[in-house]
């Protein structure tokens, strides 16, 4: 890490936010460069004002993430992405000198140091899914995630009649060890039997695989929130994306998680040891978590099945 540049970019970056931001206004910063973790800050962001007692709210991200998206939060004021590398200028900045919440700037990420190399988090004896986001965020009591108003698309017959029968396979994820390609694929022959077309999220991201025998389907973020309400079944690896679709508040979503040789063998999950526990957010209609294990997967596949 280039430490003196970045402090100093970083310097300026905030310094600019400080000296732009109306008096009646907090700016939460998240450094995160995950779909996810830009989805939960923003929809605690009604949480946050209540608390806080702010009349407006600015939402500072990584640009992985589109302003698109997070307009869908109505909460929110405003947002804007800076490149990654902005980011991390502001984070060192931000970091160096323990800014967690000064001036009306709040970062919204796991406390740390900055190290020679990088950002090293002393906090991240992660406490829980919806906990952690409320410390980040100086929130307490009884937290909500709001969910996402998704405009309903001028196309929306058409849609509904192309989707119908679609399932929507995501097998890629930042952060979670991939499951091997035949068990998507034989999910995918497996509907295509029962007369469901199978689709594959993919849009070329190097976290992304293309299952055989299925349909490419390339979106944006912002249009995936809006197929929540047309496509019959999700089925995926956890992911920013299974995040998503809980906070539209429509879709069926299976989850499935990558087998740990150190745990009995059942497809069963016991979701409050999970780490990111989707049910958190509030939603458990329509949202199945399950455990892939290699010799228990056509037991897996029948599962599925049952929630298409």
């Amino acid at each position: 890490m280039k430490e003196t540049t970045d402090i100093a970019i970083g310097k300026s970056i905030y310094e600019l936010l400080v000296n732009s931001k109306p008096d009646d206004t907090d700016i939460i910063v998240c450094p995160a460069d995950h779909l996810g973790d830009a989805l939960l800050i923003a929809s605690l962001v009604g949480e946050y004002k209540k608390q806080h007692g702010s009349k407006r709210v600015i939402l500072v991200h990584n640009d992985v993430v589109s302003d698109e998206i997070l307009e869908m939060f109505e909460d929110l004021d405003a947002s804007f992405g800076i490149s990654n590398s902005e980011m991390i200028a502001l984070s060192v900045y931000i970091y160096t000198n323990e800014l967690w919440y000064s001036n009306g700037i709040r970062c919204a990420h796991f406390r740390g140091i900055v190290t020679d190399v990088s950002i090293k988090f002393y906090n991240f004896e992660k406490s829980g899914f919806k906990e952690d986001r409320m410390n980040m965020l100086g929130l307490s009591g009884d937290v909500t995630f709001n969910t996402m108003r998704v405009p309903v698309p001028e196309n929306d017959r058409e849609l509904k009649k192309e989707y119908e029968k679609a399932v929507l396979l995501m097998p890629g994820a930042k952060s979670v060890s991939k499951i091997p390609s035949g068990f998507w694929k034989n999910i995918a022959d497996s509907l295509k039997e029962k007369g469901f077309d199978v689709y594959t999220n993919y849009n070329g991201l190097n976290c992304e695989e293309m299952i055989p025998g299925t349909k490419p389907l390339s979106s944006s973020v912002a249009e995936l929130a809006q197929l929540t309400g047309y496509i019959h079944l999700f089925v995926g690896l956890r992911s920013g994306a299974c995040d998503l679709i809980s906070l539209t508040g429509s879709g069926r979503l299976v989850i499935v998680y990558p087998e740990d040789t150190n745990e009995e063998k059942s497809i069963e999950l016991d979701t409050s040891d999970l780490v990111n526990n989707i049910y958190e957010l509030g939603r458990t209609k329509d949202i199945w978590c399950y455990k892939y294990v290699e010799e228990l997967s056509d037991e897996l596949i029948t599962q599925i099945e049952e929630h298409a």
